[in-house]
């Protein structure tokens, strides 16, 4: 029998709560919450992205910020959007931004960000609902879901495994396991 033992670190994931938003009226339907959260994101003065989740009855649960950027951008990782909308336990998601230049109208960054997260999000089972943006010093905003521009599905699965297209620049399994490192204790 070997001395050799191989362990794998088991870790958590928690959603930790931050401040508590304070409103004058009660935040049930997804527009509220825009038009609460859309207020404080004008306010500043370089681009912020936040993501509103939404239970099963699309009753916002919480908004995360979690982007920001410069002035004339925000870099919006998919990961970081989609982690707050799993640990959430989200049925669905709003992705809001502001533009501290003043104008609602999308860049192609943005209509890009829709585009991957709309996918990203039907991957995951929880749908992205609307990408919204916010002028700053105005009450102008721009829904992608008003104007009817949220991107359809067009994901295609495979109905047979003849049909998955593989990458031929593939790692083999034995060269997987090689590039792995297990942390290894003597006992």
């Amino acid at each position: 029998m070997s001395d050799t033992v191989y362990v794998l670190d088991q870790v958590g994931i928690r959603l930790v709560k931050e401040k508590t938003l304070i409103s004058d009226t009660q935040l049930k339907r997804p527009e509220q919450v825009v038009g609460f959260v859309s207020d404080i994101l004008r306010e500043y003065d370089r681009e912020v992205m936040c993501v509103i989740c939404l239970n099963a009855k699309l009753n916002p649960v919480n908004m995360c910020i979690c982007s920001m950027g410069a002035v004339d951008k925000a870099i919006a990782s998919p990961r970081e959007i989609m982690k707050t909308a799993i640990l959430s336990n989200a049925n669905g998601f709003i992705i809001l931004h502001n533009h501290p230049g003043g104008s609602s109208q999308p860049s192609l960054e943005d209509i890009h960000v829709t585009d991957v997260m709309s996918k990203a999000g039907e991957l995951l089972g929880i749908p992205l609902y609307d990408h919204i943006i916010a002028a700053a010093g105005s009450d102008e905003i721009y829904s992608f879901y008003e104007k009817g521009s949220m991107p359809q599905s067009q994901l295609k699965y495979a109905d047979k495994v003849a049909d998955i297209n593989l990458r031929s620049d593939r790692t083999e399994p034995n060269e997987i396991r090689k590039q792995l490192k297990l942390h290894q204790r003597k006992i």
